[in-house]
């Protein structure tokens, strides 16, 4: 169909796109983006989704099905495992490591408004929701995160840090 061959072709050039950039990165990618800054020696896993503004420290590492978007820095050394998420305004130090299936969320619903769901607001009220942000979310070096952790707004954490699996970070 003409979708899967326009699909296809945003791949390909997305997989070149990095390719030429010194990336060294697995068919199929998607850019949604072409502010990507990307260092010596980074690798970027087949079926990575990345929009809005991502910087790629040398030798970072982005697992297959990890996606960002929003204004995205991964710093030198540092590994994000398969199925990572990190949506916002995300600074993740040097030689991290974090688990799989990991999302930092900069950006979440206002819970404090009249509803969360953005269909009430875009059909009922012909506005859409705004989402709120405590700020961005700053991991230092050398931090370990667990798998499936969740990583909210505001959200400083300091150099040598443990986050355990499955751990929701306030």
């Amino acid at each position: 169909s003409l979708l899967q061959s326009s699909r296809n072709l945003h791949a390909v050039a997305s997989w070149v796109w990095l390719r030429t950039h010194g990336c060294q990165a697995t068919y199929p990618v998607f850019l949604d983006t072409r502010d990507v800054e990307v260092g010596m020696n980074v690798s970027v896993g087949r079926r990575c989704q990345i929009g809005g503004t991502i910087r790629l420290g040398d030798h970072a590492s982005l697992g297959e099905r990890t996606s960002s978007y929003g204004n995205v820095t991964i710093g030198r050394g540092t590994r994000l495992n398969p199925r990572c998420e990190l949506r916002g305004t995300v600074s993740v130090g040097r030689y991290c490591a974090v688990g799989r299936d990991t999302t930092f969320q900069e950006r979440v619903h206002d819970y404090t408004k009249l509803a969360v769901q953005h269909p009430l607001y875009e059909r009922l009220l012909s506005t859409e929701a705004e989402d709120s942000s405590e700020g961005p979310i700053t991991v230092s070096n050398d931090v370990w995160i667990g798998a499936n952790a969740l990583i909210l707004s505001g959200v400083d954490i300091g150099d040598g840090a443990v986050i355990a699996g499955k751990s929701v970070v306030t």
